[in-house]
């Protein structure tokens, strides 16, 4: 198995998204204004992509030549993901961006909680009349 598979499904089986250098929670708290759902989200899905290329660019060899290292940066990337995983689409765009997350683009099937909350996200969403 290569480095990459490895990784892949640590990101998306276990539905990861952290990032040490930006701090998603504090991004959503200072978002105000008409358009702070939206840009909370995008803050939170931006913060796990980078979060998944930085854990992509890891040493590949990392997990054995440096344990503690490793586990720092996959905690980093497990608090990314679960911030992600709860962001709150306000747009069908959004929707769409939030389910491609949580499969880590189609390769994952979503888990029952998060099937959940995606579902009473779509019923919000049609009962706005949202785009």
């Amino acid at each position: 198995m290569t480095t990459q598979t490895t990784r892949r499904g640590l990101i998306g089986g276990a539905g990861l998204a952290g990032v040490a250098l930006f701090d998603p929670f504090s991004a959503s708290a200072a978002s105000t204004g008409p358009d702070a759902g939206s840009m909370a989200f995008r803050a939170a899905l931006d913060a796990n992509d980078a979060a998944k290329r930085r854990f992509n660019s890891l040493p590949a060899d990392l997990e054995t030549t440096d344990e503690e290292q490793f586990k720092r940066e996959e905690d980093s990337m497990t608090a990314a993901v679960t911030h992600a995983d709860a962001a709150v689409p306000t747009t069908w765009g959004e929707y769409t961006r939030l389910i491609e997350h949580m499969t880590d683009g189609g390769h994952f099937g979503i888990d029952g909680g998060n099937a959940k909350r995606l579902t009473e996200y779509a019923k919000r969403l049609l009962a706005q009349g949202s785009r």
